[in-house]
């Protein structure tokens, strides 16, 4: 017999919406070389993920390193953003979902950026039931800590929490855990959603 679910956490950029974009708008603008303005943005992150530092010290370090010319008044959280491109299909999977479970946010996410991303449209407007950054709390996926908090806050046993990421790495620490995970497939959203209809149904 199948282990129930009674909660379902999503993460938000990759799933809810599409971040990536934002990197190829960057190195663009001041013609940089995507890959590599990619992989500085990757490896100066945790700091502003774990909550350590914001999102604008976060992009005063990757402009040190790429000699990237600072911008008066550049605002990063909002330039981020803008960059962002809304999943809608999950938009309405998660409207369609919440009928019959309670839903959270499990996100690395920088400060503030859950917030503009819901007023801006790439985040629904929706009453979730718990929503986890993890700016907030100094923890990250895929610790194992994070997902303990995120159970503790979902209320239910690991066993019967459905948790849909973009990297398997994510879904992989949850499962070991006991949670349910689909892997989200960002580039084929309609698959990813299918997929997750039917472990719902």
């Amino acid at each position: 017999m199948k282990n129930k679910i009674k909660f379902v956490y999503f993460d938000a950029g990759g799933v809810m919406f599409r971040w990536k974009e934002l990197i190829k708008i960057l190195a663009k603008k001041y013609k940089v070389d995507f890959k590599k303005l990619f992989q500085v943005y990757s490896k100066l992150e945790e700091s502003a993920l774990r909550g350590h530092s914001t999102t604008d010290e976060l992009w005063h370090n990757i402009r040190r390193e790429m000699n990237i010319p600072s911008e008066r008044d550049f605002d990063f959280s909002m330039e981020s953003v803008k960059g962002f491109i809304p999943i809608k299909e999950t938009h309405y999977l998660i409207k369609k979902v919440s009928r019959k479970y309670p839903v959270g946010i499990l996100s690395n996410a920088h400060s503030g950026i859950i917030k503009l991303a819901v007023k801006h449209g790439h985040i629904p407007r929706h009453d979730f039931s718990v929503v986890i950054e993890s700016c907030m709390i100094g923890l990250i996926k895929p610790e194992k800590e994070i997902y303990e908090h995120a159970r503790k806050y979902a209320g239910v046993p690991h066993k019967n929490i459905l948790f849909i990421d973009d990297m398997d790495i994510n879904i992989i620490a949850a499962q070991k855990l006991g949670w349910q995970g689909i892997v989200f497939d960002t580039e084929n959203p309609t698959k990813s959603i299918n997929e997750i209809i039917k472990k719902l149904d």
